[in-house]
């Protein structure tokens, strides 16, 4: 019954992955074309590089897992749209795992059986984890390894087992080899170990977990790019890039613009936003409220492995400078899922407590009780389902509109330009890909962006033609969605004029508002 209730709650993302067969959404998130450059480079022998930038640099800020899982399939394929249509499957067989394993993890956390269902099932069917499982990213290895270290360091602490303790730190280790986020696994690993005495396991976990991270870091500190220039620091470093940021803006502001995103963006995992009712802010802020008490009332049972993980991975990111959004903040939602079910337990609790007294106060009050919980339950699942077939399945379509206006440019720049002629364009991997050319873009530096002052921004978008001259770059993909996510649609007007408009600028191609451009690096 539990098996069938959860691949019946997989069906969704199964519909589409299999709805998205042709990929249209590769390259939107920008991370997946970073990892496929990587396998593909890999795969020709070149070493871990990000190949889609101008002159082929070292990867060093993306550790390689995901790179060396998808490098035989293009060994195999010997193409990009076919290694990632191989690639994918996997990683969505992955959440189902994680799926599949979930029940177990929460009955952990002191949930019944049927509760511990109920919160898998849910989370199979959140619009984001159905999206995020169907792009080649690392959240989904990420998450089926934190469990599979869960169930390995349970193995370990019931049977005083080394070997499982080291099972455990393997499962920690590869997931930061996946994804750097997942360093506060391993942490979370060892405390929990020591925590409960078991000294000897920690010893264990560690000499398995360790080297493993400790080998990619030094491996990218020893091959990375020493520049100052902030395009290749956003590419190739994460460290330089926090620094640039800290020193800008101050840690204490990063923090306080973390933690206003990261409400919000949790809020939403839990009932997803479809825009339909603002007000709904309100509903949504409440069930956040209750969920956050739930995962602190199951810490009855101990502080669990998850506990310490989620808030390891919690302060991370309020650290990082990166927006916390709906993506970054999903590795929480587990805890926050199970909290909700414990909230929403306890108030049903109460409110057939309240029923079952004889004044009429009380029964009304259990009635109201009963009917807010159902009010949220059924909002959270239609709004889910809501954003699924609407929001969800809109991206696709739109990037298969997108994708076509783009293919007549990027044949033409095939035949073209030179092979080795590097572009500077929007969603550079995505352009790389399409294009055969290596690309740059202008990626915003996060303190520009964290500090909302929309003059600077716009003056970096403007220092276009500094970038070009910089990198050796001569031509420009123009397409009316550049940079869509930094500027509003009348500056990216004004940056699409300032290119079209420039005297040294000559027009190669036109078709549907995308150009491809050639600068002359004299003017």
């Amino acid at each position: 019954m539990a098996a069938a209730t959860l691949l019946l709650a997989l069906l969704p993302s199964l519909w589409f992955l299999l709805s998205n067969r042709d990929l249209p959404h590769f390259g939107l998130l920008m991370d997946d074309a970073a990892y496929l450059s990587g396998a593909r480079s890999l795969a020709e022998g070149k070493g871990y590089r990000l190949d889609v930038l101008p002159g082929s640099p070292a990867q060093t800020k993306y550790p390689p897992a995901l790179s060396m899982l998808a490098a035989p399939l293009w060994m195999l394929t010997g193409s990009a749209s076919a290694t990632a249509g191989a690639a994918i499957p996997l990683l969505w067989l992955s959440m189902a795992v994680w799926i599949l394993l979930s029940p177990w993890v929460f009955g952990r956390l002191g949930l019944s059986p049927r509760e511990a269902l109920a919160v898998a099932a849910f989370i199979a069917i959140n619009p984001y984890v159905i999206f995020l499982s169907t792009c080649l990213l690392t959240e989904m290895p990420m998450l089926v390894l934190l469990w599979l270290a869960m169930r390995a360091a349970a193995v370990a602490e019931r049977q005083n087992s080394q070997p499982a303790a080291m099972l455990a730190g393997v499962a920690a280790g590869v997931a930061f080899l996946f994804r750097t986020a997942a360093a506060p696994m391993i942490a979370a690993l060892l405390i929990c170990f020591v925590l409960k005495g078991k000294h000897r396991l920690a010893l264990s976990a560690a000499a398995a977990a360790l080297p493993l991270a400790a080998g990619w870091l030094i491996w990218a500190e020893l091959n990375r790019v020493q520049t100052s220039d902030p395009q290749l620091v956003f590419y190739l470093d994460y460290t330089r890039h926090w620094v640039n940021h800290v020193a800008e803006t101050g840690l204490l502001a990063l923090i306080q613009a973390n933690l206003s995103a990261l409400v919000i963006s949790l809020g939403k995992l839990l009932w997803f936003d479809t825009g339909a009712w603002p007000l709904l802010v309100y509903a949504r802020t409440a069930v956040l409220v209750a969920a956050l008490a739930g995962s602190f009332a199951l810490l009855r049972n101990g502080v669990s492995l998850l506990h310490l993980f989620s808030w390891g991975y919690a302060a991370l990111i309020l650290l990082w400078n990166f927006t916390p959004n709906e993506r970054l903040a999903l590795p929480l939602l587990p805890l926050l899922a199970a909290g909700a079910m414990e909230a929403g337990t306890r108030v049903a609790r109460d409110a057939r407590s309240f029923l079952s007294r004889p004044p009429l106060q009380a029964k009304a009050s259990g009635s109201v009780l009963l009917l807010l919980l159902g009010s949220a339950l059924a909002g959270m699942l239609a709004m889910g389902f809501a954003g699924l077939i609407r929001d969800m399945a809109a991206i696709p379509k739109r990037e298969r509109e997108r994708n076509a206006l783009l293919a007549p440019a990027a044949e033409y720049a095939r035949r073209q330009l030179g092979a080795s002629e590097p572009l500077l364009a929007f969603q550079e991997g995505r352009t790389a890909f399409q294009t055969g050319h290596p690309a740059i873009g202008l990626p915003l530096p996060t303190a520009l962006g964290y500090g909302g002052d929309e003059g600077r921004v716009m003056q970096y978008f403007l220092s276009w033609p500094g970038v070009m001259r910089a990198h050796g770059i001569r031509h420009i993909l123009l397409t009316p969605w550049d940079f869509e996510l930094d500027l509003k649609p009348d500056q990216i007007g004004r940056y699409r004029r300032s290119v079209l408009d420039h005297p040294g600028v000559s027009v190669l191609y036109d078709g549907g508002g995308v150009f491809l451009v050639k600068l002359d690096p004299s003017r």
